[in-house]
């Protein structure tokens, strides 16, 4: 679902690789976009600028290493304007990666692309992985978008902890939805996901403070619903929402809010 997502929604943006444009409009009124489809796919051209904006903040600062946890078929190393010396490492399914490999085929990217296949919920295999891809790096960031709401809160933060003993992971990005956007969610499609088997799960009521006991502390949080606005994508209704000003997530946890973050080693 969250691979599907990402070609269909990033498409109408110009987000993703040619090879995968198809046309989307989201404004058309029709039986197949219908307001709340329409919607979810704004916001999710959103987490997609954003986590874009983010990784090219992090390189920029001098990464040599970006590690996309969950890849699926994300195509960033092959749209992206990025130094040809920098280490894209790509870690899935191994069906996930070899699929994605095979639609490729002959597309060159645009800087060094490794593909690691691994269960990330194993979690002894997935500490080998990230020692093994982290040897050589003195500086690492890493990309989990779309996964953490698949997990529950123990799950995320064993994951957290994985990634925080690995010294050269220094900066985390990661999208992030609160408990009253989790039910929006839930009623208004939860069930066909949970019925594929990936329900919804993770929305910490501290919001992006859950982190901080765990040793990442948010140092730029950026909400979908802002992000939105800011590149012209609401219908009227949500841009009136969007200049409210936002409280902090933590302090209205029944509210649908949404972001993206850059975790940094505290």
């Amino acid at each position: 679902m969250t691979a599907f997502t990402r070609l269909s929604v990033a498409a109408a943006s110009h987000a993703v690789h040619p090879r995968f444009e198809a046309p989307v409009n989201v404004n058309e009124s029709s039986d197949t976009f219908h307001r709340s489809r329409a919607i979810f796919c704004i916001v999710s051209i959103a987490r997609t600028v954003l986590f874009d904006e983010f990784i090219d903040d992090c390189v920029r600062s001098g990464v040599d290493l970006v590690v996309n946890l969950a890849a699926g078929l994300d195509t960033r190393p092959y749209r992206m304007d990025l130094p040809r010396t920098l280490r894209w490492v790509d870690v899935d399914l191994p069906g996930i990666l070899d699929y994605k490999e095979e639609i490729l085929q002959g597309a060159e990217p645009v800087c060094r692309l490794e593909r690691v296949r691994v269960d990330l919920a194993d979690e002894a295999a997935r500490r080998a992985a990230f020692a093994r891809v982290a040897d050589g790096s003195k500086r690492a960031a890493v990309v989990t978008e779309g996964l953490l709401i698949y997990l529950d809160a123990a799950q995320v933060a064993s994951l957290a902890q994985d990634l925080r003993a690995v010294a050269p992971f220094e900066s985390w990005i990661v999208d992030i939805a609160s408990p009253g956007l989790l039910k929006m969610l839930s009623e208004r499609g939860g069930q066909m996901i949970a019925d594929a088997g990936a329900p919804f799960k993770f929305a910490p009521p501290e919001g992006p403070r859950f982190f901080e006991p765990l040793g990442w502390k948010p140092v730029r949080v950026a909400s979908l619903l802002k992000t939105a606005a800011r590149l012209k994508r609401l219908p009227l209704f949500l841009r009136l929402i969007a200049m409210l000003p936002e409280r902090p997530p933590e302090t209205a946890p029944d509210r649908p809010w949404s972001a993206v973050m850059r975790l940094d080693r505290a």
